[in-house]
C-alpha cells in the first residue's frame, strides 16, 4: 500500500535548540551516543513493538533523525525479520517517496489493523509474537539501522551480529522498545518503557517485579482430567496477613504474550491472605479443595506454554512465571514478560499429576520451582518428584511405525531382548507420547501379565486395524493409534524404571524421546519402519528405516553410511553395444594372400568384417621429407607451418612409430611426399596409427589452388582405439607435380562424440570409452540428511564404485548439504546431528580419494551469516592434505574454495563460493581465476540461475538482498573468458542456459546449469535421491548430461516432479563446452602410404573372439598391397590397423 500523508512531529537534540521543554531535553539527555547529534544526518529506528495493548496487530516502527542535518530518505525501505530470525524478501510496505526527514523529526509506522490513526505510513503483514526484528535500508540498499527483538538463543539477520533485546515486552502496559542511545550495543541503547508514539522515548525503563511476600507458589497447565485441568495458586510467604483484593491474575500466551485481554481472573475485593495461605485460581473445571479461597476462568493456559502474572490493586507486578521451552535444543525457544530469569521447562507429566511448586524466591523461574505431586489449595513442603529413573533389562523397544501401506492403522511396535538372559515383562507398562509430545496417562497396551522374554525374543504389539492384526500373528493389540504428527513410546518395569523410550518428532521437546528425537520421515508407503540397531541412549543414532519386519529382529542393520569393503568395491559397467578393431594377420604365398581376422566386440555380439585392400604407390622414400611441431591452429592456413621441425622419415620404410605429443596446442606431423610416378587420376592415401584418450585425428591434404588445408578423414573417439584414416587424394588439387602434402592433426573433435547422440534421451549413461573423464554434480541434499539417509549414501558409494569404470575424476556439491541451520531458531543439536551425517556419507569419498569439493548453502549457513557449524565438519583442514585441493580464502574458513583438477592434461578449477558470499569473497575469487590463466573454470555456487533460467538479484521476482546470480555473472563470469560453467541448486528445479558470444567474444560459451531434486517426490516422500553425471569429451568441446538416482537405479527424474515441469530431455542431453587447448594430445604413425582405390576383398560375419579368414587373389608379383579390415555393429564401426603385405618374385625369391 501507498503510505499515508505524513503527519510530522518535530523535536531536536539538545545540542540544536536549547529551548526545548525540559520533559523533552531529559529524555534526549539519555540519548548516550554524544552529547551533541552526529554531524551530518543520523536517521535510526528509535521505537519498536511487536504488539500492544489491543493485541498483536497493535504494534509500530519509530524512525528518528537523531543528525544535525535533513536525511533525505527517498527509496528508502523499511524490512521486517520473521519469527524465524531471517529477513522477508520484500519491504514492509513500499519503498518511501519524497521523504525528507529534519533532524529531530521522527517518522511513525504502525500495522494498518492496530490503533494508531495518524502513522506516516501502514502496513498489513504483522511482525511475529515469536520475535522480530526491524532493517532500515537506504537507497543504496545499504543497512542504515537494524534492531532484532527475539527469545534468548535465538540469532537474526536484523541483530547484525548484536544480541537481540529480549522479547519480553508487557501489552498489559503497552510497552515497546524505546531508544536512548547509539552505543552499538542495542541492550544499552533500548529500554522497555509503555509506548510514546511521537513522543520523546520514555528515559526510565517499566518497574519490573516488586518485591512480596504474596508470590505464585503452584501452577500447571493441565492435568489427569486433562487438557483443561490447570490452575494458578497464589500463596502468603510472609508473617502478615495481606489483602489482595483486587489484585489480577493474567496469562501469558504460547507465544509468550501477554495483553489487558489476557486477564484471567481478578481476586474479589476485600480478600485476605494470612501467612502460609493460599488462593487459588482455576479454569471452570477444575476440583478446588473446600474451604480454600478461590476464583475461577474459562480460557485454559496454553498447552505449548504459558506463563502467569500476579498485578496488584496498584498496578505493580507482583510475581511472574513463565512455562516454556527455552533451551532451543529441541524446538524454538519462547520468551515473554511473565519470565523471570531462565522459563520453566514446559516438561509436566500430567499423567503423574506433576505441577511445579515453589521452593524459592531467587526471582529466576527456574531455581525457585521444583516438579511435585499436585497439591492444590494446601502450601504443604514440596516434595520434588522425578522423571523415571532409567534401569538397564536388556529389554528395548526394537521397531516401531505410526503407519504403513495400509493406511494410518497399519501400524506396530515391537520390543525385544537384546540381553542375554530372560527377562519377565509382568506387570510392565507402555505408554505413548502423543502428537504434542506428552506422555498419555493411559496404558497402550493392558499391563504386561506373565511373560517372559527370553535373548533374541520379541513382543509384538499392532493396531487392531492394522494387516498385521489380521494376519493374527501378534502378541497384544491396541486401538489407539500413534500419532501422524508425530509419536514415542515409553516402556516401564514393573517398579516404575525406564527400561526404554523412543520419540519420533520432527520439533518439539517430548520426554519419549532420548538424547535426539528421531525425525518423522520414512517411506511409510513402502514399509519402512524405524528399527534399532544400536543402544547409546540417542534415538536419532540408534534407529535406522528398514523393511517392516515386525516379530523378528534383523541380524544385519547399519548405519547408513557403514558399507563393507566389497560393497564400496569398484563395479565394472557394461559397455555400450560397439565392435572393437579386430586384430589382424596375413600370409603370403606367390600371388597369393590368406588375410585372417579375429573379431572383437564390447558386449560380446557379432561383427560384419569387411576386408579392404588395394596397392600401394610406391614413394621416393629418399626425398620425401616429414615435418613435425605444435600450433594453435586446427588446421595451420599454411602448408608450411611455424616452428616445425624436421623429423626422419624411417616411417615411410617400416620404421619405428613417429610420435608427435604435446599439451598446449595441437601437435601435427606434416607430409611431403613424393611420387616415385606422377598421377593422372584420384587416388587414396591412408594413415594408421593411435592417439591418446578420446581423442580424434584429421587427415587433411593440402589444396594448392585454394591454398588450404581440406579435410580428408577423421575418425578417433574411444579410449585406447586403434585409428585408420583413408582419404582420397584429388590430383588436380592436392597434388604438385608429383608430390602430396598430407598433415596428420591432433585437432578439435570434428567428428560425432557420443555414438548414442542421435538416440538421446536414451535413459542411458554415456560409454566411458567414448569420454575423458567425468564430473558428479550434486546438490541440494538437505531431505536426505534429515531423513532420508540412505539414498545420500548410497549416492556417494556409487560414486566411488563407478569411478573407475564412468571416469569420475571429481565430484561437485553446491549447498543445503542439511536442512536444519536456516534460521536462527534452529537446533544446533539437530543441525550437529545432520552435519554429522552428512560428513560421514562424504567421508566415503574421502576413504575412496575421490576428490570432491562442497560449499555451504543458505540451509548450512542460516543464509550466510553463521559459518562457524559448517566450518567444524568442512573446514580447510580436511582437504588440505589432498594434492588436488587448491585453497581456502581463509585458514579457517573453507566455504569459499578451489580444487584443481586434472584428467587427460585438461585442467580444471572448480572455484566455490559458499551462499552471500560478499565483495572480498568476490575479490578472492576473481584473483584465483587469473592465477589460473591456463585453467577451465567450473564456478559452483548455491543461487545463482532459477529454473526460468534467470540470474537471481535481488530486483528478481523471487529476490532477496542475499540473491547474488547476477553479480556473480556480471563480476566473475563476464571478466574472465575462462570460466565455462556454472553449477548451482537452490531453487527446486532445473535449468540451462548456453550462453553464447559472452561479453561479446565470438565464440564464447558458458553452460549455466540449476539441477535441484530436493522436492521431487514418491509417494510423498522427498527422497526421489537424483543427480547429475557430467561426462566430458575434451577433444570434441562437449559435455554429456544424464541424470541419475543410484538408490533407485533409474534416469527418469522428470517422473517424481510434483509439478509435471519436465521431460526426459530436461535431464539428458549434450552440450558444447567452451574448454581451451590444454589437454594432452597425441600423433602416434605406424603406416602412412598412398594407393589405388580401395575394393572389398571378402566379408564375414564373426562373433566376438572368432577368427575368419578370407583369400585375396590375383596379386601382382614383386608389389605391395595395403589391407586392413573394418568391422560393423549396430551402426558403429571401428577399423584394424592398416598393413602392407608384399608378394615375393616367382618362386618365392625375393624381389630384386
Amino acid at each position: 500500500m501507498t503510505p499515508s500523508p505524513r503527519k510530522r512531529v518535530s523535536w531536536r537534540l539538545p545540542a540544536i535548540a536549547a529551548s526545548l521543554t525540559a520533559a523533552l531535553t531529559a529524555s534526549l539527555l539519555a540519548y548516550s551516543s554524544s552529547a551533541s547529534a552526529q554531524a551530518g544526518p543520523n536517521v535510526l529506528i528509535s521505537e519498536l513493538s511487536n504488539y500492544g495493548a489491543a493485541g498483536s496487530a497493535d504494534e509500530i516502527i519509530e524512525l528518528t533523525n537523531y543528525g544535525d542535518e535533513p536525511a533525505n530518505m527517498d527509496a528508502w525501505s523499511v524490512y521486517r525479520c520473521a519469527a524465524s530470525g531471517s529477513r522477508a524478501y520484500e519491504p514492509q510496505f513500499p519503498p518511501l517517496e519524497g521523504v525528507v526527514l529534519d533532524p529531530g523529526e521522527t517518522f511513525l509506522i504502525a500495522n494498518a489493523k492496530g490503533t494508531i490513526d495518524d502513522a506516516d505510513a501502514y502496513y498489513e503483514i504483522s511482525t511475529a509474537n515469536a520475535g522480530f526484528g526491524v532493517l532500515l535500508q537506504d537507497s543504496g540498499r545499504n543497512v542504515v539501522d537494524s534492531v532484532a527483538v527475539y527469545a534468548p538463543g535465538v540469532d537474526s539477520e536484523c541483530a547484525l551480529g548484536d544480541t537481540p533485546l529480549r522479547n519480553n515486552l508487557n501489552g498489559i502496559r503497552n510497552e515497546t522498545w524505546q531508544r536512548t542511545g547509539d552505543t552499538g550495543t542495542d541492550r544499552d541503547d533500548f529500554i522497555r518503557a509503555t509506548r510514546t508514539p511521537r513522543e520523546p522515548n520514555a528515559t526510565e525503563p517499566n518497574s519490573g517485579v516488586q518485591a512480596s511476600d504474596v508470590l505464585i507458589s503452584e501452577l500447571t497447565n493441565a492435568g489427569p482430567a486433562g487438557s483443561s485441568d490447570d490452575f494458578v495458586e497464589f500463596a502468603n510467604f510472609g508473617s502478615e496477613a495481606v489483602g489482595i483484593g483486587g489484585w489480577q491474575f493474567y496469562r501469558c500466551w504460547g507465544s509468550g504474550q501477554s495483553t489487558p485481554g489476557s486477564l484471567q481472573s481478578t481476586i474479589p475485593a476485600g480478600t485476605v491472605l494470612d501467612p502460609g495461605e493460599v488462593f487459588v485460581t482455576a479454569h471452570n473445571s477444575v476440583s478446588v479443595p473446600s474451604g480454600v479461597q478461590s476464583n475461577r476462568y474459562s480460557v485454559s493456559l496454553a498447552n505449548e506454554g504459558f506463563g502467569a502474572m500476579l498485578v496488584d490493586d496498584h498496578g505493580e507486578i507482583r510475581d511472574a512465571v513463565g512455562v516454556y521451552e527455552a533451551d532451543g535444543v529441541h524446538q524454538a525457544p519462547t520468551d515473554g514478560p511473565c519470565i523471570q530469569g531462565t522459563a520453566l521447562p514446559n516438561r509436566l507429566d500430567f499423567g503423574w499429576n506433576q505441577t511445579w511448586q515453589r521452593t524459592g524466591n531467587t526471582g529466576e523461574n527456574a531455581a525457585d520451582f521444583v516438579k511435585g505431586e499436585r497439591t492444590i489449595g494446601s502450601l504443604a513442603e514440596p516434595v520434588e518428584v522425578s522423571d523415571p529413573e532409567p534401569v538397564e533389562t536388556g529389554v528395548r523397544i526394537s521397531e516401531l511405525i505410526n503407519t504403513g501401506p495400509g493406511g494410518g492403522a497399519d501400524e506396530f511396535f515391537e520390543l525385544a531382548n537384546f540381553g542375554d538372559t530372560s527377562v519377565s515383562l509382568e506387570g510392565w507398562q507402555v505408554h505413548r507420547c502423543q502428537g504434542d509430545g506428552r506422555r498419555s496417562p493411559s496404558d497402550q497396551i493392558p499391563v504386561i501379565g506373565d511373560v517372559v522374554l527370553e535373548p533374541g525374543d520379541t513382543y509384538l504389539a499392532v493396531h487392531t486395524g492394522s494387516s498385521y492384526y489380521q494376519a493374527g500373528d501378534y502378541n497384544v493389540a491396541y486401538g489407539t493409534g500413534l500419532a501422524d504428527e508425530g509419536y514415542g513410546l515409553m516402556v516401564l518395569t514393573a517398579d516404575g524404571g525406564l527400561a526404554d523410550s523412543v520419540g519420533v518428532f520432527n520439533s518439539g521437546y517430548s520426554p519419549c524421546t532420548q538424547g535426539l528425537s528421531l525425525m518423522n520421515l520414512i517411506a511409510t508407503g513402502d514399509g519402512r519402519t524405524h528399527q534399532r540397531f544400536e543402544s547409546t541412549a540417542f534415538n536419532a543414532d540408534d534407529f535406522v528405516p528398514a523393511a517392516a519386519s515386525p516379530g523378528v529382529v534383523p541380524g544385519d542393520l547399519r548405519a547408513p553410511t557403514d558399507f563393507t569393503e566389497d560393497e564400496l568395491a569398484p563395479v565394472e559397467v557394461e559397455a555400450a553395444a560397439r565392435p572393437l578393431a579386430p586384430q589382424t594377420a596375413a600370409e603370403v604365398a606367390d600371388r597369393e594372400a590368406r588375410l585372417s581376422a579375429t573379431a572383437a566386440h564390447a558386449t560380446g555380439g557379432d561383427s560384419e568384417l569387411s576386408y579392404l585392400g588395394s596397392q600401394v604407390i610406391s614413394l621416393n622414400d629418399q626425398t620425401s621429407r616429414i615435418y613435425t611441431g605444435t600450433t594453435d591452429q586446427a588446421p595451420p592456413i599454411t602448408r608450411r607451418i611455424g616452428g616445425e621441425q624436421e623429423a626422419d622419415n624411417d616411417i615411410l620404410d617400416g620404421g619405428e612409430p613417429l610420435i608427435t605429443e604435446a599439451s598446449d596446442g595441437f601437435p601435427f606431423q606434416r607430409y611431403e611426399l613424393r611420387l616415385d610416378d606422377t598421377r593422372r587420376s584420384d587416388f587414396e592415401l591412408t594413415w594408421s596409427g593411435t592417439s591418446t584418450g578420446t581423442n580424434e585425428l584429421q587427415m587433411y591434404g593440402w589444396n594448392r589452388r585454394a591454398e588450404t588445408w581440406d579435410l580428408l578423414a577423421a575418425d578417433g573417439g574411444t579410449v585406447g582405439g586403434q585409428i585408420t584414416l583413408t582419404g582420397t587424394i584429388d590430383v588436380a588439387d592436392h597434388t604438385r607435380g608429383r608430390i602430396v602434402d598430407i598433415l596428420i592433426q591432433d585437432g578439435p573433435g570434428s567428428g560425432e562424440a557420443f555414438s548414442d547422440e542421435a538416440a538421446e534421451p536414451n535413459l542411458a549413461f554415456k560409454d566411458p570409452a567414448e569420454y575423458d573423464l567425468s564430473f558428479g554434480f550434486v546438490t541440494d541434499t538437505q531431505y536426505l540428511t534429515e531423513g532420508y539417509r540412505d539414498a545420500y549414501a548410497e549416492m556417494n558409494r556409487w560414486m566411488v564404485t563407478n569411478a573407475d569404470a564412468r571416469e569420475i575424476d571429481y565430484v561437485s556439491h553446491t549447498g543445503d548439504v542439511i536442512q536444519n541451520w536456516l534460521n536462527g531458531t534452529h537446533s544446533s543439536a539437530r543441525a550437529t546431528d545432520e552435519y554429522e551425517f552428512a560428513s560421514d556419507s562424504m567421508s566415503i569419498l574421502d576413504e575412496a580419494g575421490l576428490p570432491y569439493g562442497v560449499t555451504p548453502g543458505n540451509h548450512d549457513n542460516k543464509w550466510g551469516r553463521e559459518s562457524s557449524l559448517y566450518n567444524q565438519f568442512f573446514p580447510p583442514q580436511r582437504f588440505e592434505e589432498n594434492p588436488w585441493y587448491g585453497g581456502a580464502w581463509r585458514e579457517d574458513d573453507g566455504q569459499n574454495h578451489y580444487d584443481l583438477i586434472e584428467a587427460e592434461g585438461a585442467q580444471f578449477l572448480i572455484l566455490y563460493l559458499g551462499y552471500y558470499a560478499g565483495d572480498e569473497a568476490i575479490e578472492w575469487a576473481n584473483q584465483v581465476i587469473a592465477d589460473h590463466p591456463d585453467h577451465n573454470v567450473v564456478f559452483a555456487t548455491h543461487d545463482y540461475i532459477n529454473p526460468e533460467g534467470e540470474h537471481t538479484s535481488v530486483d528478481s521476482l523471487e529476490g532477496r538482498w542475499t540473491s547474488m546470480g547476477e553479480r556473480y555473472w556480471n563480476e566473475i563470469i563476464l571478466p574472465n573468458d575462462n570460466v565455462f560453467m556454472v553449477l548451482c541448486g537452490h531453487y527446486h528445479g532445473v535449468a540451462l542456459n548456453i550462453q553464447r558470444d559472452v561479453d561479446g567474444v565470438e565464440g564464447r560459451t558458458v553452460v549455466e546449469m540449476l539441477a535441484n531434486y530436493q522436492d521431487f517426490q514418491d509417494n510423498g516422500n522427498q527422497n526421489a535421491g537424483f543427480m547429475r553425471l557430467l561426462q566430458f569429451d575434451v577433444d570434441s568441446g562437449l559435455m554429456a548430461v544424464n541424470t541419475y538416482s543410484p538408490l533407485r537405479d533409474e534416469f527418469n527424474a522428470w517422473e517424481y516432479d510434483t509439478e509435471g515441469r519436465y521431460t526426459d530431455a530436461d535431464d539428458e542431453f549434450t552440450v558444447e563446452v567452451d574448454l581451451n587447448a590444454v589437454y594432452d594430445k597425441r600423433v602416434a604413425t605406424d603406416l602412412i602410404t598412398p594407393h589405388t582405390e580401395r575394393r572389398e576383398i571378402g566379408t564375414a560375419t564373426a562373433g566376438d573372439g572368432e577368427t575368419t579368414t578370407v583369400d585375396w587373389n590375383g596379386l601382382n608379383r614383386c608389389s605391395d598391397y595395403l589391407w586392413y579390415v573394418q568391422a560393423a555393429a549396430a551402426d558403429r564401426t571401428a577399423r584394424s590397423a592398416a598393413d602392407i603385405l608384399s608378394t615375393p618374385d616367382r618362386g618365392g625369391r625375393e624381389c630384386g
